[in-house]
C-alpha cells in the first residue's frame, strides 16, 4: 500500500518537473506546443512512461526526435530537482489526448433489456 503512495507522489512529481523543464529551460523548437498528460513509472522504478499531446499541427516523428535529443537535459534535471538517487529511463509516448477525452466524458450506460440482451447507449453530459 505505501509503494503504491509512492508511485503516484512519485509520478505526480515527475510529471511536474518535466512539464517544467519544457515550458523554461527546453530551447528545442520541435518540442514547442507539447504538453505532458500523464508520468507511468515501473514497479522497480527504472523506466518513467512519459506520455504527451501535440496542441498544433506538428509531425509527432520531428516531436519523438526533439524529445530524444533533450532526454539528458530533462532527465539530469530530473535528477537535480527530485533529488533522485537513480533517474528513470524516459520514453516518451504520443496520446491522442482529445479523442480520448471526448470518449471519456461521453457518459455511456448499460441497461439491461427485458428480455436479457444488454443495450449500450451513450448521451452528452448536460
Amino acid at each position: 500500500m505505501v509503494e503504491g503512495r509512492r508511485k503516484k507522489r512519485l509520478e505526480a512529481l515527475i510529471l511536474r518537473i518535466i512539464a517544467g523543464l519544457l515550458l523554461k529551460d527546453v530551447q528545442d523548437p520541435r518540442l514547442e506546443g507539447v504538453s505532458i498528460t500523464n508520468v507511468v513509472l515501473t514497479d522497480d522504478f527504472s523506466e518513467a512512461k512519459i506520455y504527451f499531446y501535440i496542441h498544433k499541427d506538428q509531425d509527432v516523428n520531428k516531436v519523438k526526435k526533439g524529445f530524444e535529443s533533450a532526454k539528458g537535459f530533462l532527465r539530469a534535471g530530473l535528477g537535480d530537482e527530485a533529488k533522485l538517487r537513480r533517474v528513470p529511463d524516459l520514453k516518451f509516448i504520443f496520446t491522442i489526448l482529445p479523442l480520448e477525452a471526448k470518449r471519456i466524458s461521453a457518459r455511456s450506460t448499460f441497461s439491461s433489456l427485458s428480455d436479457g440482451q444488454t443495450k449500450y447507449s451513450t448521451s452528452s453530459p448536460s
